[in-house]
């Protein structure tokens, strides 16, 4: 094997490593422990001074048998027969002296690039070959650490930048998690599935903008999925105690102490939500991620145990086409000298963690901004200003803002259809019940009683008989006016019974009723509320741009709360007047919903590119 392909080794190692975000710094510190590269392509512990090399044969495929003043020989070598070499015979060479291995990394780098502080982007992509059915293939730079080799002080800081964290990836608008900086600059493959270089570094870039832009992200690492799980199959899997059971894809696992092969291996360290199987308390990246130190740690030590070293030619074709790297050989020589030296003592690690929140239809990871300034300084002895515009309380505004214009698009249609109907309806006579009309007595059905006539023999009358009473004239009934209307209030029995006391010429009467009316004002009302919260919030949001006192958190919260609230109304004002302009406008979507539905109230994250730029699918 080369030198250089040893040299490269280094990176492979750490690259794998680094997969998932921590055993980076514990493989670096394993360089400076006595485990090194010799000269010629083979691995052996560096020699005690009272031993020799004695190679054998030639070239890459050289082998080196270690031998000592004692006895402690090869096997060839205490076989041959203890006799005085013939005079004629040629004298033994001296043996070459075992080249330091630390200068011969020095002779291979690129010694220019050892000074001050360089950064290199260390990269898990989560590629493996079973996700090349998925509709979407956004495979995305999910573990991301940007290792800062400080050559002046003798020290490493690893900076662990969260994948879902809330981000600007520069030079793209849009909303985007970290994650989506690879998928953003083109992915990882071009279209001929060649490797892409541009991908990597628009993932570069975003995590210099993660820095505050005090120091260039120039030399990245990247490898698969795949390698891990490759890598702990060639170290023969570890015993570890899995202090969670789990299933996932139908692979089911067992807490307790057992042999943890590749795909187990790899299927711990991916598992993180209850579908799993994972009680609430075990759910979440941040769990994931402390599961994912300690069996890396545990794998780590393991491979120190079995003398890793000696399986160098394995590991190298476990990384072939998973390795991913700008750096030359020179530079990458140089990294390696410099971790040959390197005191773990001196190996620093930070996370750019910050609190989750579900928004902008997906779960963000939105970065405590002290903890990030305070980092930087650590670091990089630079001060930074916090980025207010990636806090929670500026996302919830900005993700506000954007349902606002949505919600205005679909609300200011139905306003104008609703008013126009109103309008119209007022053009009517109102409509009332009809008073109730006073029935005529019923007859009493007992008659009156008879008087018995007297007889006239008896009581004869005593006045003498007069005319009949004359009774008044009573005129005839006539029609009603001639200029009288149809339906004018009167006796007409088909008119009480409608109940109707007006209508117009053709009969009709208001359609809506005051309850009907009393919704559309209580709409509009809320409307206007929330253009008033949106105003304000915007003068808030000013404020938190400008570094200012302000009160975007509570504003915030009412704001999302009125959307709801509007949203509903809306739907109720579409159901009383039958508005059916929009399909599926009666369908609600919460505004705190993840995702995308067939409602027009939820913004269709995967057909709406004012959303994103590029879409990514996240799932």
């Amino acid at each position: 094997m080369t030198t250089k392909k040893k040299i490269i080794l280094f990176a492979s190692i750490a690259g794998c490593a680094v997969l998932l975000g921590i055993i980076a710094a514990l493989i670096f510190s394993s360089m400076g422990t006595g485990n090194a590269f010799r000269s010629g392509g083979s691995c052996a512990a560096r020699p005690a001074p009272d031993t020799e090399a004695v190679p054998t044969g030639t070239g890459d495929s050289e082998i080196i048998i270690v031998t000592t003043d004692g006895s402690d020989t090869t096997a060839e070598n205490s076989a041959l027969p203890d006799a005085t070499p013939h005079p004629d015979a040629t004298a033994t060479p001296e043996p070459t002296p075992t080249p330091d291995p630390y200068e011969e990394l020095l002779k291979e780098a690129d010694q220019s690039m050892m000074k001050d502080i360089v950064n290199i982007l260390l990269v898990g992509v989560d590629y493996s070959p079973e996700r090349e059915t998925w509709t979407f293939k956004d495979f995305h730079s999910d573990a991301m650490i940007v290792l800062a080799v400080n050559f002046k002080e003798n020290r490493a800081d690893l900076i662990s930048l969260p994948r879902d964290t809330y981000a600007k990836i520069p030079g793209v608008k849009g909303i985007y998690k970290l994650n989506a900086s690879l998928n953003c600059g083109g992915g990882l493959y071009t279209d001929d599935g060649k490797f892409n270089p541009k991908g990597m570094e628009k993932v570069c870039e975003a995590a210099e903008w993660m820095l505050g832009d005090v120091a260039p992200v120039d030399y990245y690492y990247a490898v698969t999925m795949t390698s891990l799980k490759q890598l702990v199959d060639l170290c023969g899997g570890l015993e570890y105690d899995m202090d969670v059971s789990f299933h996932i894809q139908g692979r089911s696992y067992q807490k307790g102490l057992q042999h943890v092969d590749g795909q187990a291996f790899l299927d711990y360290c991916r598992v993180r939500k209850g579908e799993n199987g994972l009680p609430g308390s075990e759910q979440g990246d941040v769990n994931r991620v402390n599961r994912q130190k300690r069996i890396l740690i545990a794998l780590f030590k393991q491979m120190k145990a079995d003398r890793l070293i000696t399986k160098i030619p394995e590991i190298i074709d476990t990384f072939d086409g998973e390795l991913f790297t700008n750096c030359t050989f020179a530079q990458t020589a140089s990294l390696a000298a410099f971790a040959y030296n390197l005191d773990p003592a001196n190996i620093n690690m930070y996370s750019m963690s910050g609190s989750s929140q579900s928004l902008f239809q997906w779960n963000f990871c939105f970065t405590n901004q002290a903890n990030r300034v305070d980092i930087i300084k650590k670091v990089y002895d630079q001060k930074v200003s916090q980025y207010p515009q990636y806090t929670l309380q500026y996302g919830r505004y900005h993700w506000c803002d954007m349902l606002y214009d949505h919600y205005k698009d679909l609300i200011d249609p139905l306003t104008k259809y609703v008013q126009k109907l109103i309008d119209e309806d007022d053009k009517l006579p109102e409509f009332t019940e009809a008073p109730e009309t006073e029935e005529p007595p019923e007859d009493d059905p007992t008659p009156p009683p008879t008087q018995k006539p007297e007889d006239p023999s008896t009581d004869p009358p005593t006045d003498p008989p007069t005319d009949p009473p004359i009774e008044p004239s009573t005129p005839a009934p006539t029609d009603p006016p001639a200029d009288t209307e149809e339906g004018y209030p009167g006796t007409d029995t088909e008119i009480a019974t409608r109940g109707i006391l007006y209508a117009d010429k053709d009969g009709e009467t208001r359609k809506y009723s005051e309850e009907d009316r009393e919704l559309f004002e209580q709409y509009k009302t809320c409307v206007s509320e929330l253009e008033k919260l949106h105003s304000e919030a915007d003068k808030e949001a000013k404020k938190a741009r400008n570094g200012k006192s302000n009160s975007l958190n509570s504003v915030g919260q009412e704001y999302l709360a009125k959307l709801a609230e509007v949203q509903e109304l809306a739907i109720k004002v579409a159901k009383t007047f039958e508005y059916n302009k929009v399909k599926n406008f009666t369908t609600p979507f919460a505004p705190t919903a993840c995702y995308y539905g067939s409602s027009p109230w939820a913004i269709n994250y995967f057909r709406n590119k004012k959303f994103n730029e590029v879409i990514v699918d996240f799932n």
